[in-house]
């Protein structure tokens, strides 16, 4: 009865907060308790603490630290191998973490650096990729929203076909502009076949321009569709879940949120 007790409250306590509920809290300084214990030499105390924190915790950087404390109390008690695969979790979490050698004994510094040798290509493929830099007034130039987007293909198609279209009008401009009158654009008699391939011609200027500028109009807006898309994508989802933390009474319940 206390247990379900303990669990209702829990969740109403998340109810009527907007970010982040009780429950979170007492997860999070779960952790510190555990890094207070493994401070103290309470190697023991200090695995059960953190394992049962482990259990609400959703904050990949919290997870970290975590594993941190789970690894070096598990080495004082010479579990080597489950060491290995803590220190293993915490480099997977953090692939730049050291640990302190004011703090940490050299051979537990030895064991942890040679997880990341061992390991170093998976650690490496987690490292997090730099943000790629995305330019607003890129979109402005032909293809370019496609490329930046990552369309390669429609990039290629858009700026081929933009060339090609531009060719044939400057060409056909070219020719009207040496063949006939400057004035009347008139080419020769209007029987004659010379007018006939001038009406062509002049045809051909004229839907070559429409089509360059309807497809220029695609790409930049394509390429704005992408770019906002894009910048979307880039924003940190929130991550919720369940948490279930075990207590000397039973068991509280609560919902994590964190944004």
């Amino acid at each position: 009865m206390r247990s379900i007790l303990i669990g209702a409250l829990a969740l109403v306590a998340f109810l009527g907060s907007p970010s982040r509920s009780g429950a979170e809290e007492s997860v999070s300084r779960g952790v510190v308790k555990a890094s207070q214990l493994l401070e103290q030499g309470e190697y023991v105390a200090a695995e059960k603490r953190i394992r049962r924190a482990l259990i609400g915790l959703v904050d990949e950087r919290e997870r970290a630290e975590a594993f941190r404390v789970l690894g070096l109390s598990l080495f004082h008690q010479a579990r080597t191998e489950e060491a290995r695969a803590s220190f293993l979790d915490y480099l997977r979490r953090d692939p730049d973490a050291h640990l302190d050698p004011a703090l940490v004994p050299p051979e537990a510094i030895t064991l942890f650096e040679d997880v990341r040798a061992r390991n170093l290509s998976e650690i490496e493929a987690l490292r997090p990729k730099p943000k790629k830099k995305r330019y607003l007034l890129l979109n402005l130039v032909p293809a370019g929203g496609q490329f930046q987007n990552g369309d390669r293909g429609k990039g290629i198609a858009v700026a081929v076909g933009i060339g090609t279209l531009l060719a044939a009008n400057l060409g056909s401009y070219y020719w009207l502009k040496k063949n006939c009158d400057a004035m009347t654009r008139v080419c020769g008699d209007a029987t004659t076949s010379e007018a006939k391939t001038a009406r062509q011609v002049q045809s051909l200027n004229q839907l070559s321009g429409v089509a360059v500028f309807g497809l220029y109009a695609y790409s930049v807006i394509d390429g704005l569709v992408g770019y906002k898309r894009g910048k979307q994508a880039e924003r940190t989802p929130a991550h919720m879940g369940l948490s279930l933390l075990p207590t000397d009474g039973g068991v509280e319940v609560g919902w994590l949120v964190n944004f």
